[in-house]
C-alpha cells in the first residue's frame, strides 16, 4: 500500500532545555560527546541541519541544549517530530523549523522502506539491514517524493554563516552518502558534519552506507574526520568531520601553483612555437616574394623574347616580301634579257645572212666573168656540196632528234626537280609555321633567335645578291640594247651595200642570161640546202643552249632542293629542340605553380595557427591572471584564517578557564541523560537481535 505524498511542512518551536538525568555514562558516548563539545568550541553552531531526527534522543541531539539560532529538523515521518512541542519552553528560538520530507541524492519519486524499528526507516530495503539486525522485519514499502537537501534548503533557506558562527550538518540515518551527494551546495556553507555510518561494509550490501565511502567523499569537499565513536551496535559508528580550510586552501594553492607552472610552461612553449611559426612564415613570405619576383622576371623575359620574335617575324616577312619582289624583278629582267638575247641573235643572224649574201654577191660579181667557163666545175662542186649538205642535213637531223630527246629528259628532270623544290618549299613553309608555333610556347628563345638572326643574315645576303643580280641584269640589258642598236645600224649599212650589190648583180645577171636557169636551179637547191643546214644549225644551237640552261637549272634546282632539305632538317631539329625546351619550361612552370600553391597553403596554415596560438596565449594569460588573483585571494584568506585561528585559540583558552567548573557540572548531567538513553537503546537493540522474539 502506497502512502500519500508527504509535503514538507514547517513549524516553529521553542528551544528545548536539557532534563536532568542521574544514570552513569558509558565510555563511548562520553568520548563522542566530548568531541562534539570540542567542535562546538571551535565552530559554534549558528544553524543546525538535522536529517533523520527521529524521537529527538541520542548523542547527536546534544545541539538542542546549545544556543542555536536556526535549525532545520527533518524526518520522513511527521509523527516522530511531535516531541518538539513537548520540550520545556525557554529562550525563544523562532527559526527552528520541522520539515517532513524524504531527503535523497535526486529530486523525484523514490522507494521508501518502513521497518519494524521506525528508527531504521529509510532508503535502504530491510533485506539490506538484516546483516546488522537479523530480527528487523520489513513493512509494506511505498513510493514517496524525495528532494535533494540543496533543493529543500532553497525553499527553507538558512542565513549565511558569519565569521564567528558556523553551520552544522547532522545525518542521523542510513545511507549518509546518498544524502551528501544531493547536498554539494550546502556543504560549501557547512563547517561541521556529523553522520551515522557502518564500520564494516561486509555487514551491509549497500556501499553508500559505509563510513569509508562517506569519508572519501567529504575529504574531496575539504573535510577531515576527527572522531569515530561506536554506538549500541558495534558495526555502526557516529563520525565527526571538521572542515580543514588550511589543508583545502593549501591543496588549492598547490593546485594553482602547479597549474600556473604548467600554464607558464605552455606559454613558453607556445611563445617558442609562435616565434618559430613567425620565423617560418617570414621565410615562406620571403620565398614567396622571391618566387614572385622570379616569375615577374621570367614573364618580362618571355614578353621581351616574344617581342623580339614578333619583330624578327615581321622583319623576316619583310625580307621575304623583298626577296619575292627581287625574285619577281629578276624574273622580269631575265625575261627581258631572254627577249633581247633572242632579238640580238636574230639581228646577228640577219647580219650574218646579209654578210653571207654580200660575200656571195661579191664572189658572184668577182667570178661572174669566170662563171661560164667554170660552170661545169661548179656543177660538179655543187653536186658534191649537195651530197655533203644532204649528209650534213641528215647528221643535223639526227643530232636534233637526239637533242630533242635530251631536252625532253632534262625537261622531265627539271619538272621533277621543280616538283621536289615545290614540295621542299611546302615542307619548309610548314616547318617554318611549326617553328613559329614552337617559338611562341618557349619561355627562352635564344637558340631560335640565333637561328632567325642567321636566317635574317642569309635573307639579307640573298636580298643583296638579288639586288646585285638585278643591277648586273640591268647593265646587261643596257649593253644588249646598245648592241642591238649597233646591229640595227650595221644591218642598215649592209642593206645599203646589198642594194648596191643588187644593182651590180642585176648587171652581172644580164651578162649570164644563158646560164641563169641553171644557176637559179642550183641556187635554189643550194639555198634550200643552206637554209635547211642553217635551220638545223640554229636548232642544234638553240637545243644546246636549252640543254645548257636546263642542265644549269637542274643543277640549281638540285642545289636548291639540297639547301631546302638541309633547311628542312635544320628546322625540324630546331622545332624538336624548341618543343623539348617548351616542354621543359612548361614542366618548370607547373612545378613552380605547385610549389607556389603549397607555399601559399603553408602560409595560410601558419597564419591560422599563429592566430589560434595568439588566442590561446590570450586565454592562458587571462587564466593565469585569474589564477594569480585567486591565489592571492586564497593567501589572504589563509592569513585571515590564521589570525582567526590564533584569536579563537586565545578565546578558547580564556573560555576554558572561565567555564571549566560549570562545564564539569553540565557534563555530569548530560552524561547521566545520555547513559539513560543508551541503556534504553541497548535494551531495544538486544530485543531486536534476540532470535525468536
Amino acid at each position: 500500500m502506497t502512502s500519500p505524498a508527504i509535503v514538507p511542512t514547517a513549524r516553529t518551536y521553542p528551544m528545548p532545555t536539557p532534563a536532568p538525568l542521574a544514570t552513569p555514562l558509558s565510555a563511548s558516548p562520553h568520548a563522542t560527546l566530548a568531541c562534539l563539545e570540542m567542535a562546538r568550541q571551535l565552530a559554534a553552531p549558528q544553524a543546525v541541519i538535522h536529517i533523520g531526527a527521529g524521537q529527538g534522543h541520542g548523542v547527536l541531539h546534544c545541539w538542542q541544549r546549545w544556543p542555536v539560532a536556526h535549525a532545520r529538523i527533518i524526518d520522513a515521518d511527521e509523527s516522530r517530530l511531535q516531541w518538539l512541542p513537548a520540550q520545556p519552553t525557554g529562550t525563544a528560538a523562532p527559526d527552528w523549523q520541522a520539515l517532513v520530507a524524504v531527503v535523497a541524492d535526486r529530486d523525484g519519486d523514490v522507494d521508501f522502506h518502513p521497518a519494524s524499528n521506525p528508527a531504521e526507516d529509510g532508503l535502504l530495503p530491510v533485506s539490506a539491514l538484516l546483516g546488522l539486525w537479523p530480527n528487523l522485519r520489513a513493512l509494506p514499502h511505498n513510493t514517496q517524493p524525495a528532494q535533494r537537501l540543496d533543493t529543500l534548503l532553497t525553499r527553507h533557506p538558512l542565513p549565511a554563516p558569519s565569521a564567528d558562527a558556523a553551520t552544522w550538518l547532522i545525518i542521523d540515518c542510513l545511507p549518509a552518502l546518498r544524502i551528501l551527494h544531493g547536498a554539494t551546495d550546502t556543504l560549501n556553507r557547512v563547517s561541521v558534519v556529523c553522520l551515522r555510518a557502518v564500520l564494516d561494509p561486509a555487514r551491509l550490501a549497500d556501499p553508500h552506507a559505509s563510513l569509508a565511502a562517506a569519508a572519501d567523499f567529504l575529504a574531496g569537499q575539504g573535510f577531515r574526520c576527527v572522531h569515530v565513536g561506536e554506538t549500541n551496535h558495534p558495526a555502526v559508528a557516529e563520525a565527526l568531520f571538521l572542515r580543514d580550510d588550511k589543508t583545502a586552501l593549501q591543496a588549492a594553492l598547490d593546485a594553482q601553483a602547479k597549474l600556473a607552472t604548467e600554464r607558464a610552461a605552455q606559454i613558453d612553449a607556445l611563445t617558442t612555437a609562435k616565434a618559430a611559426a613567425d620565423k617560418l612564415a617570414a621565410d615562406r613570405a620571403a620565398q614567396l616574394d622571391a618566387l614572385t619576383q622570379a616569375k615577374a622576371t621570367a614573364d618580362q623575359l618571355a614578353a621581351d623574347r616574344q617581342t623580339q620574335i614578333d619583330a624578327l617575324a615581321q622583319e623576316k616577312a619583310a625580307l621575304a616580301q623583298a626577296r619575292d619582289a627581287q625574285t619577281k624583278l629578276a624574273t622580269e629582267r631575265t625575261a627581258q634579257i631572254d627577249a633581247l638575247t633572242k632579238a640580238k641573235a636574230a639581228a646577228d643572224k640577219l647580219t650574218a645572212d646579209r654578210a653571207a649574201q654580200l660575200d656571195v654577191l661579191t664572189q658572184s660579181k668577182t667570178t661572174a666573168e669566170q662563171l661560164a667557163a667554170e660552170r661545169q666545175t661548179q656543177l660538179d662542186a655543187l653536186a658534191k656540196e649537195k651530197a655533203a649538205l644532204a649528209q650534213a642535213r641528215d647528221a643535223q637531223t639526227q643530232l636534233a632528234t637526239e637533242r630533242a630527246a635530251q631536252i625532253d629528259d632534262l625537261t622531265k628532270a627539271k619538272a621533277a626537280a621543280d616538283k621536289l623544290a615545290a614540295d621542299r618549299t611546302a615542307q619548309l613553309d610548314a616547318l617554318t609555321e611549326a617553328k613559329a608555333t614552337a617559338e611562341q610556347l618557349a619561355a627562352e628563345r635564344q637558340t631560335q633567335l640565333d637561328a632567325l638572326a642567321q636566317e635574317k643574315a642569309a635573307l639579307a645576303q640573298a636580298r643583296d645578291a638579288q639586288a646585285k643580280l638585278a643591277t648586273e641584269r640591268a647593265a646587261q640589258i643596257d649593253d644588249l640594247t646598245k648592241a642591238k642598236a649597233a646591229a640595227d645600224k650595221l644591218a642598215a649599212d649592209r642593206t645599203a651595200q646589198l642594194d648596191a650589190l643588187a644593182q651590180s648583180k642585176a648587171t652581172a645577171e644580164q651578162l649570164a642570161a644563158e646560164r641563169q636557169t641553171q644557176l637559179d636551179t642550183l641556187a635554189q637547191e643550194k639555198s634550200a640546202l643552206a637554209q635547211a643546214r642553217d635551220a638545223q644549225t640554229k636548232l642544234a644551237t638553240e637545243r644546246a643552249a636549252q640543254i645548257d640552261d636546263l642542265t644549269k637549272a637542274k643543277a640549281a634546282a638540285d642545289k636548291l632542293a639540297a639547301d631546302r632539305a638541309a633547311q628542312v632538317d635544320a628546322l625540324a631539329q630546331s622545332k624538336a629542340t624548341a618543343e623539348q625546351l617548351a616542354a621543359e619550361r612548361q614542366t618548370q612552370l607547373d612545378a613552380l605553380a605547385q610549389e607556389k600553391a603549397a607555399l601559399a597553403q603553408a602560409r595560410d596554415a601558419q597564419t591560422k595557427l599563429a592566430t589560434e596560438r595568439a588566442a590561446q596565449i590570450d586565454t592562458l594569460t587571462k587564466a593565469k591572471a585569474a589564477a594569480d588573483k585567486l591565489a592571492a585571494d586564497r593567501a589572504a584568506q589563509i592569513d585571515a584564517l590564521k589570525q582567526d585561528n590564533a584569536a579563537l585559540t586565545t578565546e578558547r583558552d580564556a573560555l576554558k578557564q572561565t567555564i571549566s567548573e560549570g562545564q564539569h557540572r553540565q557534563q555530569l548531567l548530560e552524561e547521566e541523560m545520555i547513559k539513560a538513553d543508551a541503556q534504553l537503546e541497548l535494551i531495544k537493540d538486544l530485543l531486536l537481535r534476540e532470535p525468536g522474539l
